[in-house]
Order: C-alpha cells, then structure tokens, then sequence
C-alpha cells in the first residue's frame, strides 16, 4: 500500500469552476505529511497511532503555485515525471494558468493528486506547498 490510501473528490470536477469549493479531500497516511523532512503546517494533527489523517488541498492556490513557480517547459516537464501525457491533457497554446489548471484537473480526475503535490515539493523544495494542505 502506498503512502495515499485514497482521494475523494470534493467540489467542482471542471477548473473552469475556481470558487469557493475548490478543495479536494484526501487520505494520507500519517508518513506520508513527512516529505523529505518537510513537516505539515501547524493546522494538520497526526497521533502516532492514526491509521490514515484526512486532509484538504486548495485546489485554486495550488495551480496558481504551479503557474508562479514552473514554466510551461517545466509543467511539461512535471507531466513527464508523473507519467501524465501533456499534449493530451494540455490544450495546444496555453498559457501558463491554463496549462496549470490543466493539469491539476486530469490529476484531480485521475486520483492523483496528491502524487502532483509531492512531486512539486520534490521539484521546488523551497516552496511553501504545505500552505496549501489543512486538516
């Protein structure tokens, strides 16, 4: 089992609807808030003995992160390392924002995104990509 035992979609599935119910919902096991010693902000609570820890991520903060923070060569670049096909799931001429929403909606489709969060933290480390997550 991985550190993710599952995603639960929360709020609008289309990025064309960035509003106030633009989180997501996720399980994650308690280890899996430890990414390369970044511990969670201070809002997240994990007992030693949790089984799984349900947290949100702001889906509208996130893809704006992921426009601020990576070109559109990098957003390609992501899509590689997380196996996703960018000339399927971008449209041909995006801007930056676009291709961002873009790809947090096929992650967020797929149940994936959180795998999208720890590769931007692995990528950017220097970030602060656990402001996006609340528990």
């Amino acid at each position: 089992m991985g550190l993710i035992n599952r995603e639960l979609r929360n709020g609008p599935s289309s990025m064309a609807y960035l509003g106030s119910s633009s989180h997501s919902v996720v399980r994650l096991l308690p280890k899996a808030l430890e990414v390369d010693g970044i511990a969670p902000n201070k809002g997240l609570v994990v007992t030693d003995n949790a089984r799984y820890v349900t947290i949100t991520l702001d889906i509208y903060e996130f893809t704006k992160m992921i426009e601020t923070y990576f070109s559109i060569e990098e957003q390609q670049d992501l899509c590689l390392r997380l196996g996703l096909d960018y000339q399927s799931a971008v449209p041909s001429n995006a801007t930056k924002l676009v291709s961002a929403q873009a790809i947090v909606d096929h992650m967020r489709r797929d149940s994936r995104l959180m795998k999208l969060w720890f590769a931007c933290v692995q990528v950017r480390p220097n970030s602060d990509w656990t402001r996006l997550l609340r528990g």
